[in-house]
């Protein structure tokens, strides 16, 4: 691409120049490019601009030999002279930047000897010139030497270099300058596309710089100053804050770089996570002068960290159900069945001999047996249907107390045969709105667990209470109690695991965790408080609802 000296050269200060040259030592100059725009031009002579530029004839000539003396251009010496076809002599030079020839310099219009007057008045004659006026501007045309010439052409030569040097050097700060928007936009949209933007801070004014994408990242607006450094700590939660400003003054202190991921309030009041790094520009004397840095939004990696997290803890949930799935089936569901079998086949066999010895003891352990599996069952198919979403939520409004008397008298048979009491600390009336065969599961479960595990003559209380909006009810025992890192365990289906009762009873270690199931899915709670070998009391909660009747 062709070079512009117009755009790269102050033609105000080369017309003084060369103003200036022409006042010292008469040349006349002008540049032009070489479409033949006029760039810079001094003290033309009258006999040029008067009368041969502007008569057609002479005007002929003059095109002629300006494009012969730029014909020889090409040579590559310094300068070229050459007499016009109008008897003036003219020198000319090229201008070049990086080796591209550009632009010429033209000086001359003068006469190397003096000139013929009668060829010029053959050519006032010739042309229709005004005689008088022609000669006199004729006589302005000076007579120089060769020496002369070559001094004023090495001058200009040396005039011309300097003009090149200066354009190439001006074309280098256009093309760093336009390097450097290219820089700067390829930056911005890299910093946009990996949302990272950088920032500056003096640690002796506290004065902010943010890149456009920080402020992106924060949700300011990019037109106006970034908040000034006391106010940033809105920017994050307390706790990423202090540990922002603690690792600022480490770094300021030491010159240690600190690096951090540090959870963000948005302007909206929004949260987010932000990677950080800064470090310390330090005087001569080892001072930190201020501290400049990175940050990078990584919430929605953050969250994928998270949700990865949640999955990990779903991968192993559901391996656990599994695994307590085929554990049933494998020996808590498959024992008693082979105890009924057995003990089937032996009274089946004494029947046949007639020897009905052992068959009422049988018949009790039979009974035992069977329904033990019909409690594992019962659990496991409550389980099974909770954890697939096949049992719906149906609450509705009913009594509590009734509904406690008529479940309690259930557990009394297995109750009288450990000598257990079932006591019932209950108000008169207890309204709620709650799911009847999930509650009847959690009851169920925690009165059979009671039983299970208290000791020949022992006590169970069953109570219910209102408080603060929610309807407390609680099974408690005077049994073996449980230790504390097993309390831990009870409601966690990776961890559970089924404990033999003071009878030697069994289970399946789902009871619990459908009661939290349960419970949880009316908003409420569930938590045991025990002591060893002083009994242990389940508890959990219905929330009120302002519209039951009665309340």
């Amino acid at each position: 691409m062709k070079k512009s000296l117009k755009h790269l050269i102050d033609f105000k200060k080369v017309d003084a120049l060369l103003d200036g040259f022409y006042k010292s030592t008469g040349f006349v100059t002008a540049i032009l490019d070489l479409e033949a725009n006029v760039l810079s031009q001094s003290g033309w002579r009258p006999i040029c601009t008067e009368f041969h530029r502007v008569n057609p004839g002479t005007f002929k000539n003059c095109v002629i030999s300006d494009t012969e003396l730029a014909n020889k251009m090409a040579s590559g010496a310094k300068y070229h002279s050459y007499k016009c076809l109008n008897g003036l002599v003219d020198v000319a030079m090229p201008i070049k930047i990086q080796g591209e020839h550009v632009a010429n310099l033209f000086s001359g219009q003068f006469f190397l000897e003096e000139p013929d007057k009668d060829s010029f008045l053959r050519q006032a004659k010739q042309f229709g010139f005004d005689e008088d006026k022609y000669l006199d501007a004729l006589s302005n045309v000076p007579v120089v030497s060769e020496e002369k010439v070559k001094t004023a052409m090495d001058f200009l030569h040396d005039m011309t270099q300097f003009i090149s040097e200066q354009a190439y050097r001006q074309q280098e700060v256009i093309d760093l300058t336009r390097q450097l928007r290219r820089n700067e936009k390829d930056l911005r949209e890299s910093q946009r596309i990996a949302q990272i933007g950088s920032w500056r801070l003096d640690v002796q004014t506290n004065q902010v710089f943010w890149t456009e994408e920080l402020y992106n990242m924060y949700g300011f607006d990019p037109s106006l100053p970034p908040p000034p450094y006391t106010e940033h700590m809105k920017l994050f939660t307390p706790e990423s804050w202090e540990r922002l400003t603690t690792a600022l003054s480490k770094t300021v202190a030491t010159g240690i770089p600190y690096t951090l991921e540090l959870e963000t309030i948005r302007k909206d009041g929004s949260n987010g996570w932000m990677w950080v790094h800064g470090e310390a520009n330090v005087d001569p004397g080892g001072k930190t002068k201020s501290l400049w840095g990175a940050a990078q939004e990584i919430t929605n990696r953050k969250r994928a960290e998270e949700a990865l997290k949640e999955n990990e803890w779903l991968l192993r949930e559901a391996n656990a159900q599994k695994d307590k799935f085929f554990s049933i089936i494998a020996h808590d569901l498959r024992s008693p069945f082979n105890s009924i079998l057995g003990l089937s086949h032996l009274i089946v066999d004494q029947l046949k001999e007639k020897d009905y010895d052992g068959l009422e003891e049988y018949a009790n352990i039979l009974l035992q047996s069977s329904q033990r599996a019909m409690n594992l069952l019962v659990n496991l198919l409550e389980w099974t249907r909770s954890k697939t979403g096949r049992i719906e939520y149906n609450p509705e409004y009913f009594e509590l107390v009734d509904f406690i008397e008529e479940t309690t008298p259930l557990f009394e048979d297995i109750a009288r045969q450990k000598s257990i009491t079932i006591n019932r600390s209950l108000p008169s009336y207890v309204p709620v709105f709650a799911d009847k065969h999930m509650i009847d599961t959690v009851l169920r479960n925690l009165i059979s667990n009671a039983v299970k595990f208290t000791r020949q003559g022992g006590e169970v209380t069953i109570s219910a209470a209102r408080k603060q909006g929610e309807v407390y009810i609680s099974v408690k025992d005077n049994g073996v109690g449980i230790s504390k890192n097993r309390i831990e365990k009870l409601f966690r289906i990776d961890e559970s695991e089924s404990t033999k009762g003071t009878a030697n009873e069994q289970g399946t270690g789902l009871g619990l965790i459908l009661c939290k199931e349960f419970v949880e899915k009316h908003g409420g709670r569930i938590w045991v408080e025990s002591v060893i070998d002083s009994g242990s009391a389940f508890t959990f909660t219905i929330p009120e609802k302002d519209s039951i009747p009665g309340l």
